[in-house]
């Protein structure tokens, strides 16, 4: 006969047992992703990358960005190479273990991902390329969002939804929209729509230089930044729009994330001037033009789309928002012949500002 002391025990036993296997470990994830039949498809996706599943199962410290059932589209999957999915499904597993109190910081956060390799990772030393995430938006200065986001090529954003999911060795949390794969500067300026910056960079021959090289940081005036300043694609020399073109660029060993950012700090462009980033208004700035949109990445880097055309600040005599009191016409007839070529030169310098900002954008 079992008595009450040992029925007490037996409950006590089985409380206890089931306190611990809610605080235990999934084994890998299969496991860790059943009850979850809104992520479903990605499974379906790991059946045809086992490799991938491996390294995910034994690699610890590792964080997984899983799509919903309706943001992983099967035509946009399909349309990829095998090996080009297996890259995207790199780009969503991070580097480390990240809970959802993780991406809530002021000013946002660059993680590295698993994504390596050339094509989409050219950032030196065999370096992974990365994403971003904030609860303030892209730049990390706007107005908190309900969920954070994850931002990675073509300025894609995604809304994290915060499930701290835990496996051995790791964390999942859901996501609305695909990560886009970085691409280089010129296919980003094409596909988000940067037509000027692209005629800009292929008349100064400077492609194959921002697509290639490691490590670079664009500033991107927008589309109606560049129009704003006039035609400098047809009214400059190749050489000064060279010039422009590369005051709006960075290169080396830092590579100009915003979460790298302090207001004020001075950065060094390819012409050896500088650019100053500033924080107001709940944006960032770069000299005084503020930023649109913010860590836009690239397969070598970063992008950050200006609303106008960056000033340089010092060693020159002229910038393109200057206001002229007067118009070419009146200043020409109370003016010398050589007062007449420095202002058509001015003008000059002042449209090719406005072709850099092309530049930036791819």
């Amino acid at each position: 006969m079992v008595s009450f002391g040992d029925q007490h025990l037996v409950f006590t036993i089985s409380i206890v047992l089931i306190l611990f296997s809610g605080f235990s470990n999934a084994a890998n994830i299969r496991d860790a992703l059943q009850g979850y039949p809104n992520l479903s498809s990605f499974l379906e996706l790991l059946n045809q990358h086992k490799d991938l599943e491996d390294l995910v199962n034994t690699q610890t410290q590792k964080t997984l960005f899983i799509p919903t059932n309706p943001a992983l589209i099967p035509a946009v999957m399909n349309s990829l190479s095998f090996t080009d999915q297996q890259a995207l499904l790199q780009y969503h597993i991070l580097n480390g273990t990240h809970q959802a109190s993780n991406f809530a910081a002021a000013g946002g956060a660059t993680v590295q991902t698993f994504l390596q390799g050339d094509q989409f990772a050219n950032l030196g030393a065999g370096q992974p390329n990365v994403v971003f995430t904030s609860k303030f938006g892209d730049s990390g200065q706007d107005k908190e969002t309900k969920f954070a986001q994850v931002f990675s090529g073509l300025g894609t954003r995604s809304a994290i939804e915060p499930l701290n999911i835990t496996f051995d060795g790791g964390i999942i949390h859901a996501i609305d929209t695909m990560l886009s794969l970085p691409e280089t500067c010129t296919s980003t300026a094409k596909k988000v729509n940067l037509s000027g910056l692209l005629t800009a960079l292929r008349r100064t021959n400077l492609t194959d230089y921002v697509d290639t090289t490691p490590r670079i940081t664009c500033f991107a005036p927008s589309d109606a930044a560049f129009n704003r300043s006039g035609s400098p694609d047809q009214n400059l020399s190749t050489d000064l729009l060279a010039q422009a073109l590369k005051y709006h660029t960075l290169q080396g060993d830092y590579i100009g994330y915003t979460s790298t950012w302090e207001d004020g700090k001075e950065l060094t462009t390819l012409t050896g001037d500088t650019v100053i980033v500033k924080r107001a208004g709940g944006a960032w700035w770069v000299n005084d033009e503020k930023v649109l949109q913010a860590n836009v990445m690239t397969s070598n880097g970063v992008a950050h789309v200006l609303d106008g055309v960056l000033s340089p600040l010092k060693n020159t005599t002229i910038s393109p928002n200057t206001t002229v009191s007067a118009t070419p016409t009146s200043i020409a007839s109370e003016t010398t012949k050589s007062d007449a070529v420095v202002w058509k030169a001015t003008t000059t310098l002042m449209l090719a500002l406005s072709l850099s900002v092309l530049y930036l954008l791819l």
